[in-house]
Order: C-alpha cells, then sequence, then structure tokens
C-alpha cells in the first residue's frame, strides 16, 4: 500500500519500519513542550536542588573555583550559597560532597557550554544562574534520548516496529520517568536508565563479537553506572548470565569466560578507571580511597528488606504509584517466546534489584514521585513489558482493543499522579490509605487530606541503625575473642 503526498512516495511498510524512531523524537518533543509549560527554572533554585545540590557541586568546585576541593570557597559568601549546596564534614574536619561525582561527569560537557555561555548572555557565571539550570534540563533531554535509541536498538531484534513504538511511549510517559525527565529532570535516574539500557545493548553485542572495542565500552558503562549509584552493580547479572537458556548454559559461560579472559580483563580495567578519580577525591578531602560517606544515618536492612513496602504501600509502593510496571512483571514468563536467552538474566536481576531496592533502610527514599530507585531499570523491565504486548496483539480483535485502551488508561493514570503530585494531592513521602484515597481522582488536596498524612519515623529509623551497629560490632569482637 501506498500514499502519495505532492510527488512524495510513502509506503505503509517503509513507515511502520520507522515508526519507532519517529516514536523516539515524538517522546522527546513531548519532554521538550513539558518542560517549557513548568518552567521549573523560575521557581527558585530548581532543578538545582535536593540531592542534585551534592551531584553538581563538584563542576563549580573544579571549575569555577579553581579546584577547591575542600569547599572553601563556600565560606566565602555563606548566605549565597546557604540553599545551592549540600555537603558534610569528612573525618579530617574538611567539607566532603556527599555524593559520588558520576552525575557531574555526565553534566559536564553542557556545564562547560553554559560557563561560556552566561557572560555572553549577561548571566553571572557562578554556575547557579539561568544558563546552568537550563543545561542540565537539555543534559536529561539528551541522555534519556540516547537510551531511548539503544532500547529501540534492543526491541527491534525481538518484536514489531509497532510493539517497539507502544513499549518506548508507554516507559517514558507511562512511568514516573515521565516525573524524573521534566520536573525533577537532573536528579540520576534518567541518566542511569539511559547507561543500563546502553550497557544491555553492549552486552548483546558483546556476545555477538566480543572485540577489544565492545570491551572497553562495557568496561566504562559499567563503571560510570556504578559511580552514579553503586548499587546498579546489580547489572553485572545481565552480563554474566545473557543469552543462557538451559541448565549447560553457566558451565559454557565459564568457558566462554575462560577463552575470553583477556577482554574480561579489560572490562574490569576500564570499569576501575572510571573511578579514579573519586578514589583521589575521596583520599584527599577523607583521608581513606574508600569512603561511605553517608556515615551511621544510613545503611542496608538486608536481613529485613521492605518488599511489601515498596511494592504495594500507600507511602510509596512501586506498583500502586506505577502501575503499568505490573505489566512488564507479568511479561516475564513470556520472554523465552519471544526474545531467546533473556529469561534468566531478566528475571534474575528483577528479583535481586528488588531486594537491595527493598533492604536500603529508607526504604520510601525521601522525598520522591514513587518509587523513583526502579526508573533505572526500566530500560531492563521493556523487555518484559514488549514481549507481554506483542503476545497480546496476536490475540483476537476484542482483546486487542481493550488491551490498548487499558494500557491507555494506565499511561493516562500516571499522567494525572503526576499531576496530583505536583498539586500537593499526592505527598512526597508521608502518604496513608486514607490520604490516598482522599484525593483519588482530585486533582488537589482537601482539608482533610493533611489530617491522614503520616511523616515516616525517622527517629525509629537511627535506632534501628544503632542497633544493627552494635549488633555487627558485638560479633566482629565475638570473632576477634576466639582466635
Amino acid at each position: 500500500m501506498m500514499m502519495r503526498f505532492k510527488g512524495l512516495k510513502i509506503t505503509i511498510p517503509g513507515l511502520l519500519k520507522k515508526l519507532p524512531k519517529l516514536t523516539v523524537w515524538f517522546i522527546l518533543l513531548l519532554l521538550i513542550i513539558y518542560n517549557l509549560s513548568y518552567k521549573i527554572w523560575n521557581t527558585g533554585n530548581k532543578p538545582i536542588v535536593s540531592d542534585v545540590m551534592g551531584y553538581y557541586l563538584y563542576l563549580p568546585a573544579v571549575v569555577i573555583h579553581g579546584n577547591d576541593l575542600y569547599l572553601d570557597f563556600i565560606k566565602e559568601d555563606v548566605e549565597f550559597y546557604m540553599d545551592k549546596v549540600w555537603f558534610l564534614k569528612s573525618p579530617t574536619g574538611k567539607g566532603v560532597i556527599q555524593f559520588t561525582c558520576g552525575l557531574s561527569i555526565l553534566y559536564s560537557p553542557f556545564f562547560l557550554i553554559a560557563h561560556g555561555m552566561a557572560p555572553l548572555l549577561g548571566f553571572e557565571a557562578n554556575g547557579y544562574t539561568l544558563t546552568y539550570k537550563i543545561a542540565l534540563l537539555v543534559s536529561c533531554i539528551f541522555y534519556l534520548g540516547l537510551g531511548l535509541l539503544f532500547l529501540r536498538k534492543i526491541l527491534s531484534r525481538y518484536v514489531s516496529e509497532i510493539t517497539s513504538s507502544i513499549t518506548l511511549f508507554t516507559v517514558v510517559i507511562g512511568t514516573n520517568l515521565l516525573y524524573y525527565a521534566t520536573i525533577e529532570a537532573p536528579m540520576s535516574h534518567a541518566y542511569s536508565f539511559a547507561l543500563i539500557t546502553g550497557f544491555l545493548y553492549t552486552v548483546i553485542k558483546w556476545y555477538e563479537n566480543p572485540r577489544y572495542l565492545t570491551s572497553i565500552v562495557l568496561g566504562l558503562l559499567g563503571g560510570i553506572i556504578t559511580l552514579i549509584r553503586p548499587t546498579n552493580a546489580v547489572v553485572v547479572i545481565l552480563f554474566l548470565f545473557w543469552g543462557t537458556t538451559s541448565l549447560h548454559g553457566p558451565i559454557n559461560r565459564l568457558k566462554l569466560f575462560i577463552r575470553e579472559y583477556k577482554k574480561l580483563i579489560i572490562i574490569l580495567l576500564f570499569a576501575c578507571l572510571v573511578w579514579i578519580p573519586q578514589l583521589l577525591y575521596w583520599k584527599t578531602v577523607a583521608g581513606s580511597y574508600f569512603y561511605f560517606s553517608y556515615g551511621s544515618k544510613a545503611g542496608f536492612f538486608f536481613h529485613d528488606p521492605e518488599i511489601i513496602n515498596v511494592l504495594f504501600s500507600y507511602r510509596k509502593g512501586w506498583l500502586l504509584y506505577t502501575p503499568v510496571m505490573a505489566l512488564a512483571l507479568a511479561g516475564i514468563p513470556l520472554l523465552p517466546r519471544y526474545m531467546r536467552g533473556s529469561f534468566w538474566p531478566v528475571l534474575l536481576f528483577t528479583l535481586v534489584n528488588i531486594y537491595i531496592i527493598s533492604s536500603w533502610c529508607d526504604w520510601w527514599y525521601g522525598g520522591s514521585f514513587g518509587l523513583r530507585a526502579f526508573i533505572d531499570s526500566y530500560g531492563i523491565l521493556a523487555l518484559p513489558l514488549a514481549a507481554l504486548i506483542q503476545w497480546i496483539l496476536t490475540k483476537k480483535i476484542w482483546i486487542r482493543i481493550s488491551s490498548v485502551i487499558f494500557l491507555a488508561f494506565l499511561i493516562f493514570f500516571n499522567n494525572f499522579q503526576v499531576n496530583q503530585y505536583i498539586h500537593g494531592a499526592i505527598h512526597f513521602a508521608s502518604m496513608t490509605k486514607k490520604a490516598y484515597w482522599e484525593t483519588f481522582g482530585k486533582m488537589k488536596p482537601t482539608k482533610e487530606y493533611y489530617q491522614y498524612l503520616e511523616y515516616p519515623d525517622y527517629k525509629g529509623l537511627q535506632e534501628k541503625l544503632s542497633k544493627q551497629r552494635q549488633e555487627r560490632e558485638a560479633r566482629r569482637q565475638a570473632k576477634e575473642s576466639k582466635r
């Protein structure tokens, strides 16, 4: 079938083939429109607020203030920096940035452009004027776009163009990734989504042909992924198990690793290379190459993960505030049918990821829309989501139509909840069952809503952490006494 537009020939098969790529550009256009409508750069210090203040602080310290790793420049104008920076005191008494420098590395090209343009546009080149804010938003769109292009390439290997397009659109516009690509764009999640998706694509290419260049890229991606968020080291599961389809898979994989041991060394070396600036920074300001900057105020409860709360609670349940991801989980059993060799790595990755996320002491992850820690893995979960969509598209017409209507509702519901969150009808940390249903379907909070909120028990959390440290110390002393 062919259409003509003023001499231009467009075939339906040709249009379908380009549909996923067009979908990516449409998503990016939507995100730009969202950002232009929200204009968050006109609201206080946004988007350089919350955790972003820490992620970003490396750049002003190094570029603008002459490599001032001790953050002494803050003392020179405390009033200006009071609401713009976030740092702690190290054991040496020096200022230390709580977060690792991974995001600053990704921000840096856009920061440098903004720094050069600021005086030309009449703005002060201090790291916090309009040009820098816009640069951060642009960086998020850029990296997210790369992530979507990688995801498109992955999906094109396994499913139809229509399935790819629906999946791409759903993963961004139908989840809380939408919020973290707009209102809080410079947070780590859209960047980690892009990197992990790129990592998966590189893993697939590596197993097709384990070249040295692919190994270098894999190592660099693995290094920056963990530098941004160390718990995302769970992506190693994808590398270890990708392509395994039987009980003999691990044995054959071990043989491959032995045969390609030089490539594995390359991957490890380049992953470690990315971490060198961070290790040197910690050694300089904290006196140790390895420094846990969260100190005694945070940690993991691996013996007591909050899996049910993380998945379903009214406070921050992932599947309550991002229900479309339940479809992704439902699609995992379909992976062997449509994406050979992906079932075991995706299943293992998902289970371990849920366990690690649920084990973090602050399982609601502070102030956020939904369970933001899962956003990083949406490029992986897009695979079972696509498998489910592909399966539905093979069914009877009434099943297809009803499924599309249901999916459209979930995407609409996500957008509605995002706007509820922006207007305060969903609280950033204190939601309860009564509060949720009080504002269900309402764009703005009611008076009664505030009475139903329950602030997290941070005091109890600190007591639990203290008890865990005491038990750990007691076990350590008991072991030493037996020697």
